[in-house]
């Protein structure tokens, strides 16, 4: 019988050579992985096991595979590309568009999908060029996939949708996609849609994605959303490129978030050329959306947060929680409005907060120059517009905030102006009703130099009921801060 310091000693001996083994084991779960070929047709022994014994795609649609395995898509591919099975965590499959010599190209010739994936998980899609489908999409994510990584991909000159996460009603989201996600591995998606019908990335009930340092944009003329949302929620857009989704006389938006979209942040982005529509648009019962650091230049109306109201989101008590902060961009030469706060035929658009961006030759396109503005709100109460720096507005008035109709409790504190002598700074018209309070707090900048006298003395307000709006100038701020000079606005890549 053993004594007890020598079994301590053995399970010692046991534990130090076995259980490290075992360890490695655990983690190494893609010791046994397999690169295969996939081509249109089997070539060879057609095991996919060597380019030269390359599988078909028919096969390759049929297969299951194992996480950790990498798949080549080489050459021209005309079919559908099925994906057969899920990845797992630290062992995704991965598809493969760049092997040498012999980039996978899938040319669907009208056909409806490129890549299809539905309800697996763990697949990450690299460097893959993607054409010619119809009605359906260069790569589809469908009912309950998880983890999905798509970058390196050019997918163009096809329609509807270039990347379609989606579900249908009763299915279970996608969630936990990226798009693109780091530098130097963003995607390339043009050329997409029939007239304004389609978009570049489309999500619909999604959660938990991330689109970045993706180049976006129309090349002839395809009107469609460079991004858009419907009842997604918990997504990052940032470090994207997102132009020219014009078609003739119509076009959409760079960036589109509509139907119970909510917990969003768009920053980063240089959105530009959307001649006949709106850079950023909320809409359609969205809500808590940030819109930060963005160069808006050149479309329509740079930002519009408009559309049956912006939440259908209720705290215990019942109140409604809008939550649209757009802070610290740089907004210049849109044709009509710089920023727009309205409504088509629904609830009021409330609590959106304007704050600390830079608004620049707004308004001044001919063909609106007696209607464009800096700041348009048309709708709702408990706006804030703080701290923001309005240079050059349209010739007609110069006009730098409107508000009309039914607009109450708009908070204006520390905005800086420079304007020319003998024009509106804000301006006040329409058949509102119940605008009961304008807080009036300035640090009032003429031509770059302070002039602390109150509120604004050129504040217009010609409706009937004038006496309705009073005045809060008690506090006035005295900032010493210099207006950044308009150099500093970059130009955008065009």
């Amino acid at each position: 019988m053993l004594s007890k310091s020598k079994e301590t000693m053995m399970f010692k001996r046991f534990f130090l050579k076995v259980i490290p083994v075992t360890v490695l084991l655990l983690f190494c779960t893609n010791a046994y992985a397999t690169v295969y070929f996939v081509s249109q047709q089997s070539t060879g022994s057609g095991t996919g096991l060597s380019y030269a014994d390359r599988m078909g795609v028919g096969k390759h649609n049929g297969l299951s595979f194992e996480p950790g395995d990498t798949i080549y898509l080489v050459d021209k591919i005309v079919s559908k590309v099925i994906v057969p099975s899920s990845g797992k965590l630290n062992s995704p499959i991965i598809y493969k568009g760049d092997y040498p010599d012999h980039s996978g190209v899938i040319d669907r010739n009208g056909g409806d999908y490129g890549i299809y994936i539905s309800q697996k998980d763990y697949i990450k899609i690299d460097g893959v060029e993607i054409v010619g489908f119809e009605k359906g999409a260069g790569i589809i994510l469908s009912n309950g996939c998880d983890y999905i990584t798509i970058i390196n991909c050019k997918i163009h000159d096809g329609y509807n949708r270039g990347i379609h996460s989606t579900a249908d009603v009763d299915g279970e989201w996608n969630s936990n996609v990226i798009i693109g996600g780091s530098a130097g591995n963003g995607n390339e998606i043009y050329n997409i849609g029939i007239d304004t019908a389609g978009m570049d990335v489309g999500l619909n009930r999604s959660k938990n994605i991330v689109v970045s340092y993706n180049h976006l944009y129309g090349k002839e003329n395809n009107g469609i959303d460079g991004i858009m949302t419907e009842n997604t929620y918990s997504a990052v857009f940032e470090y994207n490129k997102i132009h020219d989704h014009n078609y003739g006389a119509k076009g959409e938006d760079g960036i589109d978030i509509k139907n119970n979209s909510s917990d969003i942040i768009i920053r980063h982005n240089d959105i530009y050329n959307h001649t006949n529509q709106t850079g950023i648009t909320v809409q359609n019962n969205s809500h808590d959306i940030t819109i930060y650091d963005n160069y808006i230049s050149n479309n329509k109306t740079g930002i519009a947060i408009f559309d049956h109201g912006i939440p259908i989101k209720h705290t215990p008590d019942g109140v409604e929680q809008e939550n649209i902060l757009i802070s610290e961009n740089t907004i210049y030469q849109n044709h009509l409005d710089g920023i727009l706060v309205s409504e088509v035929g629904g609830d009021a658009t409330n609590n959106v907060h304007i704050e600390r961006n830079i608004l620049s030759e707004n308004g001044m396109k001919a063909q609106y120059s007696t209607s464009g503005v800096a700041i348009r709100i048309i709708t709702g109460k408990s706006h804030k517009v703080l701290n923001n720096y309005f240079y050059k507005s349209r010739p007609y008035k110069n006009d730098y905030i409107q508000a009309r109709y039914e607009v109450s409790d708009v908070d204006l504190n520390s905005n800086h102006y420079n304007w020319p002598s003998q024009v509106s700074k804000i301006y006040w018209d329409g058949n509102f009703r119940d605008l009961t309070t304008l807080k009036s707090k300035y640090s009032l900048e003429i031509n770059g130099v302070e002039n602390n006298t109150g509120y604004d003395a050129n504040i217009i307000a010609n409706d009937y009921k004038t006496n309705s709006i009073s005045f809060d100038d008690s506090g006035i701020i005295n900032s010493k801060t210099s207006m950044p000079p308009p150099v500093n606005i970059k130009v955008s890549s065009q």
